[in-house]
């Protein structure tokens, strides 16, 4: 089975501009779970939301990960927060490198009201999310980074913690 690095991390932690930062540092391919959502169903995780409910949105998202994960070429993965909540998180993430992007809600909570492509929620549903995901995050991740600063050094941060070779396990920090 091939090893990803999988990036994990609440809505709005960077997974995307930090995990193709990340794919070009390593050389390694980039399958962004928003990219593959949209290609997929020609809609946006926002518009999936809107039009078909969250629940939808999150099975979606599990199925885009699986596809991503299926991928022969060890690549740079990014999940979707929602995902963490699945029964079966545990198996599929078990034979790859997980790394935890966290950020205080502050942080999460200014780029979500900034826009984009995700789902609006207010502080209170941020800080909730958080609440029943957090331990999930800590027990998958093989690393957790703080990303609040620029890209290009949350970057720097994980490659120092990760060994030269994309399937090796990191050492814990």
């Amino acid at each position: 089975m091939t090893r990803h690095l999988v990036l994990v991390g609440l809505m709005a932690a960077g997974k995307s501009e930090i995990g193709a930062a990340l794919a070009e540092h390593r050389q390694m391919p980039f399958l962004d779970n928003d990219a593959l959502l949209e290609a997929r169903s020609g809609r946006t995780g926002e518009e999936i939301a809107a039009a078909d409910g969250v629940t939808a949105l999150h099975a979606q998202e599990l199925e885009v990960l699986r596809a991503a994960l299926a991928c022969p070429e060890a690549a740079v993965v990014t999940a979707a927060a929602s995902v963490v909540d699945h029964p079966e998180i545990d198996e599929l993430l078990a034979s790859h490198v997980v790394v935890w992007l966290d950020a205080p809600d502050a942080a999460l909570f200014g780029r979500i009201a900034a826009g984009g492509h995700r789902r609006p929620v207010t502080a209170q549903e941020l800080a909730a999310l958080r609440s029943s995901r957090e331990a999930t995050f800590a027990r998958l991740a093989d690393l957790r980074v703080e990303c609040t600063g620029a890209p290009a050094g949350v970057v720097r941060t994980i490659a120092g913690l990760l060994p030269p070779q994309a399937g090796a396990r990191p050492v814990r920090r």
